[in-house]
Order: structure tokens, then C-alpha cells, then sequence
């Protein structure tokens, strides 16, 4: 049946760079996507350190992109702020810990508690949570925020996008 196709994902169009470097000519698949090649990422200026204090979070327009940069316990987080679920503005939701069905040995349900470390997004559209280090959701792994660099240089902070 005509020849093989071979994709790159590393990059997704939209979500960090990414341009179209050619078409599959292959018959069998006419026009679809050969593959993908990333552009140069650059370093762009959110704010200043102090402009973004430990639980905050900034939404700002990054190269046509909505990104969210948050701060949790020191560390820095970057994502597109859109749900994979329905397009929502999943990072303008709640932070919360992730909560653990606590389930005896015996199978009885002995209720719920919080995953102190694990720090979680909800999206405030439906509810979908992501958690915060990874961008995750925790029942299907195919659900995922588009994660970004975020970085402090000299008081200032940083994505890379």
C-alpha cells in the first residue's frame, strides 16, 4: 500500500513552536502530516519576582498563546491555560491537594483524605484536575496541560515559549 509515514511529536503546533516542514507525498495518505520541527524557543519576561507571590497565579498572552505561571512552595509552573477536556481555562481554577480514597484491607471504605503533596489544578469549567508538577490528570494520563520552562534570573521571572 504505499510508503511508510513517520511522525516527530515532539512538538505540538500551537503549544510550544512547532511549524509544519512538509506534507506526506505519499498517495496513500495524500496530505497528511509528515512531521513537525521546532522553532528556536526564546526567553520571555512574565514579571518581576515579586509581582507573583507563593499560591499566585498570573495569566498572561505569550506569542498568541494564554499561559498561566504559578507559584507553589517556592517553585515555578508553566502552562497553556486550556483545557484538553472542553477547551476551558483550566489553570484559573481552585489549588488543592489531591484526595485519596482511603480503602481498609478488608475493603471497607474508611473515607477520604488529602495528598498534602500533591498539589493539584482544577479547571473551574467541569471540574477536570490536573495535577500541578506534571500537568497530569490523575485518572487518564492522556489528559494533560501543555507545560512550559518557567524560571527566576535576577528577580525576574521567565517562560520559555
Amino acid at each position: 500500500m504505499g510508503g511508510s509515514v513517520s511522525f516527530s511529536l515532539a512538538a505540538i503546533p500551537g503549544n510550544s513552536g512547532a511549524r509544519l516542514l512538509a506534507s506526506n507525498k505519499d498517495p496513500y495518505y495524500k496530505d497528511t502530516i509528515s512531521y513537525w520541527e521546532e522553532e528556536p524557543m526564546v526567553e520571555i519576561r512574565v514579571c518581576a519576582s515579586d509581582e507573583l507571590s507563593d499560591g499566585d497565579t498570573r495569566i498572561q498572552q505569550v506569542g498568541g498563546i494564554e499561559l498561566a505561571i504559578l507559584r507553589e512552595q517556592g517553585e515555578l509552573f508553566a502552562y497553556r491555560n486550556l483545557c484538553p477536556h472542553q477547551g476551558g481555562p483550566a489553570c484559573e481554577g481552585v489549588r488543592m491537594p489531591r484526595v485519596i480514597e482511603v480503602i481498609a484491607a478488608d475493603g471497607a471504605y474508611r473515607g477520604k483524605r488529602f495528598a498534602d503533596d500533591e498539589m493539584q489544578i482544577i479547571c473551574p469549567w467541569h471540574g477536570y484536575a490536573f495535577d500541578l508538577k506534571t500537568g497530569v490528570n490523575p485518572i487518564d494520563g492522556r489528559l494533560r496541560l501543555a507545560k512550559f520552562e518557567a524560571f527566576e534570573r535576577d528577580g525576574e521571572i521567565y517562560v520559555v515559549a
